[in-house]
């Protein structure tokens, strides 16, 4: 996330006026507001829950997190082509050191946004 600090701009009549810091963003921007949901694919507990709080942390919204059954090799974030999803599954997924990929028949049904299948490899 990076902040904006204050500036100071001089007007004509000689006053300065200080602009406000901008709120923080990610380098995701808006991207950030696509719903997240997470899934554990590992047979370590918790991971699910880690990965989620890892990403609402770093401003992603987070609005599930379960587990799930399935053959996942890597953990991957999975969006749904032609949507606008696929910019911010790649930001997400450089976030995490993951990949992004489209969706897969196992999950393309699921709700719109992104879906973060975890697995063993999963860092943070």
């Amino acid at each position: 996330m990076t902040t904006t600090p204050p500036t100071a701009t001089p007007v004509p009549d000689g006053t300065v006026v200080e602009t406000p810091p901008v709120a923080p963003t990610t380098a995701a921007g808006s991207a950030t507001a696509v719903p997240v949901r997470v899934f554990n694919n590992s047979t370590i507990v918790g991971l699910g829950e880690k990965a989620a709080r890892e990403l609402r942390g770093s401003g992603w919204q987070v609005v599930e997190v379960g587990k799930f059954q399935g053959r996942f090799p890597t953990t991957t974030v999975y969006y749904r082509p032609g949507t606008g999803e696929q910019d911010a599954a790649t930001n997400l997924a450089a976030s995490i050191r993951a990949t992004s990929a489209p969706r897969i028949d196992e999950i393309a049904a699921r709700a719109p946004g992104l879906i973060v299948v975890v697995t063993s490899d999963f860092g943070g």
